[in-house]
């Protein structure tokens, strides 16, 4: 793993992209966040109460990759579309509306 134990993307710089690929990134980040959701719902009033993201949950969630998705799989990124960017911050809204103003943050 890269990044300091970031989870990372299945892609190398030059690799091509199926439309399967594809798919399956979508699966893999939407996954991610779904895993996140519990962990986001419950420590949503420590964001509410801090006006901050808990740094462990921040680092949670970068660590799955969610602040990084359209940026290309050969930088680190998921390279994922535009639909599926907007299906991670709703994830991330449905869990706390916080988390997913924060990963807007990031894109």
């Amino acid at each position: 793993m890269a990044n300091g134990g970031e989870l990372q993307p299945q892609s190398t710089p030059g690799d091509f992209v199926s439309a399967a690929g594809l798919c399956d990134r979508r699966e893999e980040v939407l996954g991610r966040a779904d895993a996140l959701a519990p962990e986001l719902r419950a420590r949503a009033a420590d964001g509410k109460t801090n006006r901050t993201m808990p740094a462990g949950l921040s680092a949670k969630v970068r660590k799955a990759g969610l602040f990084r998705p359209s940026l290309p799989a050969s930088l680190g990124g998921w390279e994922v579309g535009p639909i599926t960017i907007f299906e991670v911050i709703e994830k991330l809204c449905y869990a706390d509306g916080s988390a997913g103003w924060t990963g807007t943050d990031r894109l």
